[in-house]
């Protein structure tokens, strides 16, 4: 998560004496521009009308001074985890007094995305990934939503970039989420939110790359629960009647009896029939002889969606 600071900005103009400068005259400069917490920020004052350089600037923070003297233009510090006021007092050597008050308000905004199409096997503890052309979904949840629960997200402005472009559609006031078809052409995906919250502004990204697809086989039990721990391999031997079925990580979508998956099993370069599942096979042993077992998964409507794996057992 990253904590950024708002800027928010007072300036109260009161002539003393002659002429009177405009207030808007001078101006902040805050650098970098949204901050976060431990990053060194620089405050710089500029004015094409006020003579700052020959101008006694004093800088206070939390009621304390930190820095006084003519010219003094800019201040650097820390910024810390909380809220920080800053008061400029500039008197001009027109004896006129304009003083500033700036505020950095803590805000921040934590951006988790998943791929709610992609399949992962039964009792599977890790996080789906995405593979080409699978759905991702992005949620920015703000400090708002910490403080302020629902209530917070409802009047939370969000602002959603892919790859440096806005994405119009994709935002606006409480439109927290966003789900995008990953681009199989692609190397990656960066997405960028953006929230302002009463004034309170943060920022966020990520960088999203396409899972290498993977596809593992395990071995059922005889109530057909599967020994998710134990893959088969490359010579493993398979002594009595066994059932299998295939897992491919990252495929989509994530059921592996729709339609539009398509598996292809072979032992010794014959085609077996899966039955009606078939994600599902039952292997029985035939004189315990080395044999290539093959498994092919496609995604029947994606180009990029497949994946072919041979195992050599006894069998």
């Amino acid at each position: 998560m990253k904590k950024f600071y708002t800027l928010l900005l007072l300036t109260i103009f009161l002539p003393i004496l002659g002429h009177a400068q405009s207030a808007s005259d001078v101006n902040i400069n805050i650098s970098p521009t949204i901050p976060e917490p431990g990053e060194r920020v620089v405050l710089t004052l500029e004015s094409f009308s006020v003579n700052l350089t020959d101008s006694n600037i004093r800088w206070l923070a939390k009621s304390q001074v930190i820095k006084e003297g003519a010219g003094i233009r800019s201040i650097s510090f820390v910024a810390p985890n909380d809220d920080l006021s800053i008061v400029i007092q500039i008197l001009t050597p027109e004896h006129t007094e304009i003083v500033k008050s700036l505020t950095l308000s803590a805000s921040s905004v934590d951006l988790l995305w998943e791929a709610p199409d992609t399949y992962t096997p039964p009792f599977y503890r890790g996080k789906a990934l995405p593979g080409p052309e699978s759905l991702i979904k992005f949620v920015g949840i703000p400090s708002a939503v910490t403080q302020f629960g629902q209530t917070g997200t409802k009047n939370t402005d969000f602002i959603w970039q892919r790859d440096t472009n806005t994405v119009g559609e994709a935002g606006g006031r409480g439109r927290d989420s966003y789900t995008l078809l990953f681009d199989s052409l692609k190397n990656s995906e960066l997405i960028n939110v953006s929230t302002n919250y009463a004034g309170k502004i943060a920022s966020a990204e990520t960088v999203i790359k396409p899972f290498d697809l993977n596809l593992s086989i395990y071995p059922l039990s005889s109530g057909g629960e599967p020994f998710i721990t134990r893959a088969l391999r490359s010579g493993d031997s398979v002594n009595r009647e066994s059932s299998f079925f295939a897992a491919p990580y990252g495929a989509h979508p994530k059921y592996l009896d729709n339609t539009s998956i398509k598996f292809d099993w072979l032992i010794g370069g014959n085609s077996i029939s899966p039955g009606s599942r078939p994600f599902l096979i039952t292997l029985s042993p035939s004189g315990n002889n080395n044999q290539n077992l093959e498994i092919m998964y496609e995604g029947i409507k994606s180009l990029f969606d497949g994946f072919k794996r041979t195992y050599q057992i006894k069998i």
